[in-house]
């Protein structure tokens, strides 16, 4: 490839990447369609998992379920030149497909934006966080994000550029401009991101706070023993969250770098780190299986259940 957009991006690539591409991708698409279906399941089955909080977090199982049918989709359009990769490169097909991944991107960032919102109310005003969220109001706040980040990602494809009737391959630099790509990294990304950031500092300088006055009242055997159980499971709740955070912030720092450069420049980028930037993204959709289940117990304990369950069947 010599920087020409409209060609396979990796069409100079060997068998063994192929090879390594697909399988990378395989793997990730099992775990992240299977664990968020187990998580899904899991918290609409189980009453004492019905909380606000864990309907956010079901929900955004929702949208990186889907992120993962849709993401390999889109990717199918990087391999070889084949009937799959005209198809997808087709314009209609493409823009909409780019649409939905951007779509679906955006929704799971904004959810754990709403998910850090949650711990925050939790730590700061702790004895009216089940004032301030209700089921309801999480309902809403769901439903509000499914269709806030849908508008913004259509308005964006309203104005995409749809003179590239002769693509060979669906890649997003042929349907963005630089400024779009720009404004989608912005929103995507950066907001999310610092939001979090934000709201993490306040976070863990009140929970420092909270733990000196509570030493200092009590003692510190009272926090060591667990007779400040409410504080501690909110704690505990709010570290499982900025898991789920920082590895957010982690995977999209370099994809929001690799987005910018590549519509910028237009050149040759070697497909390996296409390919590392984009698998970075794809397991953030994965490791949030394991952080939320490696951290609640009561979570893991009704999931094993009913997995038992489902294979005694």
């Amino acid at each position: 490839m010599s920087g020409n957009l409209n060609e396979n991006p990796l069409g100079e690539a060997n068998f063994e990447y192929f090879v390594f591409y697909v399988t990378i991708f395989l793997i990730l698409t099992l775990i992240i369609v299977g664990g968020n279906c187990v998580i899904i399941v899991t918290v609409l089955r189980h009453r004492d998992l019905q909380q606000p909080c864990n309907y956010m977090i079901a929900s955004l199982a929702v949208s990186d379920l889907l992120f993962g049918i849709f993401y390999p989709i889109y990717n199918l359009g990087h391999l070889r030149d084949s009937s799959i990769t005209r198809f997808l490169a087709q314009r209609t097909v493409c823009e909409g497909l780019i649409t939905t991944v951007q779509w679906l991107e955006m929704n799971s960032a904004y959810h754990l934006v709403a998910i850090t919102i949650n711990r925050y109310i939790a730590i700061v005003k702790p004895l009216q966080y089940h004032v301030y969220l209700t089921c309801r109001r999480a309902a809403v706040v769901i439903c509000t994000i499914w269709i806030t980040t849908l508008v913004t990602s259509a308005a964006i494809y309203s104005t995409t550029n749809r003179d590239n009737k002769e693509a060979k391959v669906c890649r997003y630099e042929l349907i963005f401009t630089e400024a779009q790509s720009i404004i989608l990294t912005i929103f995507s990304g950066v907001i999310p991101i610092s939001v979090m950031v934000v709201l993490y500092t306040i976070i863990a300088r009140i929970a420092r706070k909270h733990i000196r006055d509570i030493a200092a009242c009590c003692g510190a055997d009272f926090l060591k023993l667990g007779k400040h159980h409410v504080f501690r499971r909110e704690m505990r709740s709010t570290l499982t969250v900025s898991l789920l955070v920082g590895y957010f912030a982690f995977v999209w720092v370099p994809h929001c770098t690799y987005i910018v450069y590549s519509v910028a420049c237009q050149c040759y980028i070697s497909p390996y780190i296409r390919l590392s930037t984009r698998m970075l993204v794809y397991t953030n959709n994965a490791i949030n299986i394991f952080i939320y289940a490696g951290r609640i117990h009561l979570f893991r304990k009704l999931a094993m259940k009913d997995i038992k369950q489902c294979c005694s069947i």
